[in-house]
């Protein structure tokens, strides 16, 4: 048990500063650093509020911002997300001695590469810290259910899963959630199996921490939780009391919380992603793109139903590792029907994302799964069924794996970053300039520079047009195609002019911003680098890039990983996913494109394309949008 609980620990850990944040990490620890500085999280950091979420609600008292974050209530607290992760993340932050960021006039990176490092770290370890939680609840929930076997199978298969790994090093609630489902299918279980008063009162406080983690999940647990209510009732003395106390916990610990926070109320303006799915197309979606996962737990469940109506079709031999224990079968499979379907019919059409349905029902889910395959390991017989248990599950873990260990990604984050913070350290700002960002990545980039800088998307258009200093946009968005190291070289030998090996990178560099800049000629003042004819071979690359690249973005698929969002939409450049995503729900097709907010200013800004693609707009001071105009027909 300490060999596998270290082996799960070392591969949670394991180079944690890598790769760099991304946007919904970076969103999770400003929230904890809120509360280092206030004691709660609040909306606004850096001197400015803080945008997160799809744009919904007007905000006419503002004069820079049309919209305000329906993330946070009308008292100013974050209601989006569960404080409980956010608080863990700032004692992390605390104990390493990560403090928030105070001077919002500052426009100097403040934090070094060794700073950078440390910050992503601090905010990762409470993850991995719950995903070893995770795991001993894995393992003790499986040997109640059902027995050792299930147990180790759990446990073994969680332990390396490349999913199970990958959201125990992540600064977000995902960790903590899935940690807590095991927890909760466990304390249900105690409840129905042993009816203790202990039970009860571990239940309230275990679906208490879920509520202030995860609250749908919670809704999905106290479902499923509920089908086992009648038996409950029936098997145990004073039930009806314990019950009462179990539901007192919850209510005493999440009551004064629902009503300090002002989450009553404001919660419902966000919208659902029910109203925009198209049904049933959706609802089938997920099993499809994930359909090892759906035949392994749709044949368990037909299975079960077999065993519970036709035990007499089954041999003997592999029917009694299924009988006895098919009240533990029948629970789990309600509570991953439930968690599929109240997902799917409750989840807020932003966080729609498939990749998340699985939180819902995870820990219930891998122990459905072990209990499968102990099952039949049981049928085998003899000394190896543990061994066909544990090894079975491990083997169909890694044979559906469609991504390597977090820490295997691309670098490309950590230059992007690097190259754009060693920039703005050459910066020349004047006082009054306004730093917007691509959403969400103002969140990544305020985190790690310490530099207020805001979202673009819910900035008035008006406020953009008359501002009277400097604006600076930096858009994190790739525009081309990037061409590899290789197609330069075949590129310049198919030409005639073949380039040495020393030089391919810096004409890969130079050719990735020539096209870059090109593609914004007709948007901006003037670019840089410069957008000269270059060698025949280059140009021909660039040529291609210019076509490939609105294919290039089209099948991306977004409507793929969020149909609730993205259905209906054509993408000729990968800027329109925010574009599309912030302004879903309050006529996108107004403020895309060329009636983007920043379009008028985007007009008469300088354009450097950095060597990562990442674009910097430094839009000086005009006097009026006709002026804006006046700057295009200069030569």
């Amino acid at each position: 048990m300490v060999l596998v609980l270290a082996v799960g620990f070392g591969l949670r850990i394991w180079k944690l500063d890598q790769p760099i944040m991304w946007c919904d990490e970076a969103e999770s620890s400003i929230n904890s650093l809120t509360i280092l500085e206030h004691g709660v999280p609040v909306e606004h950091y850096l001197g400015l509020p803080i945008f997160e979420n799809t744009l919904t609600e007007k905000w006419p008292e503002s004069k820079e911002y049309e919209f305000r974050d329906s993330s946070y209530s009308k008292k100013g607290l974050a209601i989006y997300h569960g404080w409980l992760p956010l608080y863990s993340v700032a004692m992390s932050f605390k104990l390493f001695g990560v403090e928030p960021d105070i001077d919002p006039t500052n426009v100097t990176p403040l934090h070094d590469e060794a700073a950078i490092r440390l910050r992503t770290m601090a905010a990762r370890v409470p993850a991995a810290i719950c995903g070893v939680i995770f795991l001993i609840l894995l393992y003790k929930a499986g040997c109640e259910m059902y027995g050792p076997d299930a147990g180790w199978a759990a446990l073994l298969c969680a332990a390396v899963a490349v999913p199970m790994v990958n959201i125990a090093r992540q600064a977000r609630y995902y960790s903590m959630t899935a940690a807590l489902s095991a927890g909760c299918c466990l304390a249900g279980w105690r409840m129905f199996s042993r009816g203790r008063w202990r039970d009860f009162v571990f239940g309230g406080i275990v679906f208490s921490m879920m509520f202030h983690t995860h609250i749908l999940t919670f809704a999905i647990a106290s479902a499923a939780v509920a089908t086992l209510v009648p038996a409950i009732l029936k098997k145990h003395d004073k039930a009806w009391r314990k019950l009462f106390l179990f539901a007192g916990v919850i209510t005493v610990l999440t009551l004064p919380w629902l009503i300090m926070s002002g989450f009553l109320g404001a919660a419902q303006s966000v919208p659902k992603a029910v109203a925009t799915m198209k049904l049933p197309d959706d609802l089938i979606a997920w099993p499809q793109r994930y359909w090892q996962i759906s035949l392994l737990l749709s044949s368990g469940m037909a299975w079960v139903v077999i065993v519970l109506l036709k035990p007499h079709w089954i041999p003997k031999r592999i029917l009694a590792p299924f009988q006895k224990d098919r009240a533990a079968f029948l629970f789990l499979s309600a509570w991953i029907i439930l968690g599929f379907l109240m997902f799917m019919f409750l989840i807020p059409a932003a966080s729609l994302f498939f990749q998340r349905l699985y939180l819902g029902a995870v820990g219930p889910g891998i122990i459905f799964g072990a209990m499968l395959f102990a099952g039949f390991g049981r049928a085998i017989g003899g000394r190896v069924a543990v061994s066909v248990a544990c090894v079975g599950f491990v083997i169909f873990a890694y044979a559906n794996t469609r991504a390597g260990y977090w820490w295997q990604r691309n670098k490309v984050g950590q230059a992007r970053l690097g190259e754009l913070v060693a920039d703005m350290r050459n910066w020349q700002t004047k006082p009054g300039t306004r730093i917007y960002a691509s959403p969400n990545d103002h969140l990544t980039l305020t985190f790690y520079t310490g530099i207020p800088i805001q979202s673009i998307a819910p900035v008035r258009k008006s406020f953009l047009d008359s501002y009277a200093g400097d604006v600076i946009f930096i858009d994190c968005t790739v525009h081309v195609f990037p061409i590899s190291y290789e197609a330069v070289r075949d590129a310049a030998e198919r030409f005639k002019a073949p380039i040495a090996e020393s030089e391919v990178p810096d004409w890969c560099d130079r050719i990735n911003r020539v096209a870059s800049a090109r593609k914004l000629t007709s948007k901006v003042k003037s670019t840089l680098p410069k957008t000269d004819a270059l060698p025949a071979f280059a140009e021909g690359i660039i040529q291609w890039q210019l076509d490939i690249s609105p294919t290039w973005a089209d099948q991306y698929n977004f409507a793929y990983s969020n149909p609730a969002m993205f259905r209906g939409y054509q993408f000729d450049d990968f800027d329109k996913w925010w574009q599309v995503f912030f302004y879903r729900f309050v006529d996108p097709a107004s403020r895309i494109g060329d009636n983007l907010n920043f379009a008028n200013r985007m007009k008469h800004s300088n354009a450097r394309v950095l060597p990562t693609l990442w674009t910097v707009y430094t839009s000086p001071k005009v006097e009026s949008v006709e002026q804006a105009a006046d700057d295009m027909e200069r030569p």
